[in-house]
């Protein structure tokens, strides 16, 4: 999957969570919830 070149430095590296916690990568799963957690 391609990144959007027009994404923010943060939501790239979110996208990137993503894709390693949809991969079964725990501590990207982590990571993100610790960041959008409320």
């Amino acid at each position: 999957m391609e990144i959007n070149p027009n994404f923010s430095a943060n939501a790239k590296n979110d996208f990137m969570l993503v894709i390693r916690a949809r991969d079964g990568d725990q501590k990207a799963y982590a990571e993100l919830m610790q960041r959008y957690k409320d």
